[in-house]
């Protein structure tokens, strides 16, 4: 580890897309430690061989760690706690999104779920029984436009009454079928998703209003940015020409920004100060790309939904705020 700056940054998924540009510009920032998640140590190390060329900088770690399955990130966390460095930004970017047919981890969640909300989840939650994060730890959470319901192409429903309808009323038993895409949820993947970025919103509203004084999470979106990786278990059509389409018109239309400037978005939110928490920052209404703002829609400030999406989150994470931190 960089003995010169202690400062430490952990980037999930980043070994490719926005983690990979995001972690170049943690090493442009002056971060002394960037620790590279991936999947499997192949990927992480490879990419950590790329961004230190291209940085110039020898400051990048790996670990391996599968966020869809609780034993990996237990495990990871584990790893962590031997090397013994305090995180001092958190940046949880890693997705997922696959078509149909459903698959899930082996505890039987959805996996775009898996991944982007109860693995990291429950990787929090470790670090903070750890006591792995500083004190003055920024979590970041990676979001999206979808969360905010007024993305084409990415419905969320009305959750209560889809609750009232299908679950008599019960918000974390509809929760949960969505996390588990099981009946009477219909599952579609862009839908799923913008449910899920629903979650990381609630999530980080929740997190924030038990974190010590000084420690802060935001969930933020990078807005869109067809350059990564996150649709490459998508159709013909969507990886073949709307992918294709986007990376060159998107800009032109201000639908879409280049992967510098998604991933920045990340890295802004590193400087916020210690009141700023508990926020889910995005683009202005219906833009995909833009300054940033709060996001105050309905759903998305609803106390109800926040507290019952983090009871689900703590259900199939298996893990609450851990009483040590």
């Amino acid at each position: 580890m960089n003995t010169v700056n202690a400062k430490v940054a952990l980037v999930t998924g980043g070994n490719s897309g926005l983690g990979f540009e995001a972690a170049a510009q943690l090493a442009d920032a002056g971060f002394g430690t960037i620790i590279l998640a991936a999947r499997n140590q192949a990927r992480g190390e490879q990419a950590r061989k790329i961004l230190t060329e291209r940085t110039a900088k020898d400051v990048f770690e790996t670990i391996a760690m599968d966020l869809g399955e609780l034993a990996s990130v237990d495990a990871a966390a584990a790893e962590l706690a031997t090397r013994g460095a305090r995180i001092d930004f958190l940046l949880l970017n890693a997705g997922i999104s696959k078509p149909p047919p459903v698959e899930r981890n082996r505890a039987g969640i959805e996996l775009t779920f898996a991944v982007a909300n109860i693995g990291h989840h429950r990787f929090t939650m470790r670090l903070l029984e750890a006591g792995l994060l500083a004190g003055h730890a920024r979590i970041v959470m990676a979001g999206s436009e979808a969360a905010r319901g007024d993305v084409p192409g990415m419905k969320i429903p009305e959750f209560q009454a889809y609750a009232d309808e299908h679950h008599g009323g019960d918000l974390e038993a509809a929760f949960e079928s969505m996390a588990r895409a099981t009946p009477p949820f219909v599952f579609k993947q862009m839908d799923t998703y913008a449910i899920s970025k629903s979650f990381s919103a609630w999530w980080s509203a929740v997190l924030a209003s038990k974190l010590p004084e000084g420690m802060t999470v935001n969930t933020v979106s990078p807005g869109s940015a067809p350059q990564t990786n996150f649709l490459r278990h998508s159709g013909f059509l969507m990886k073949h020409l709307m992918l294709p389409m986007m990376k060159v018109i998107g800009p032109m239309m201000s639908m879409a920004g280049t992967l510098e400037e998604a991933a920045h978005r990340y890295i802004t939110a590193a400087s916020y100060d210690d009141k700023t928490s508990g926020n889910f920052y995005a683009s202005p209404p219906k833009k995909l790309v833009g300054p940033v703002r709060i996001q105050k829609q309905p759903h998305i400030t609803s106390r109800a939904y926040q507290e019952a999406s983090w009871k689900v989150m703590v259900k199939l994470g298996e893990i609450g705020y851990p009483a040590a931190a």
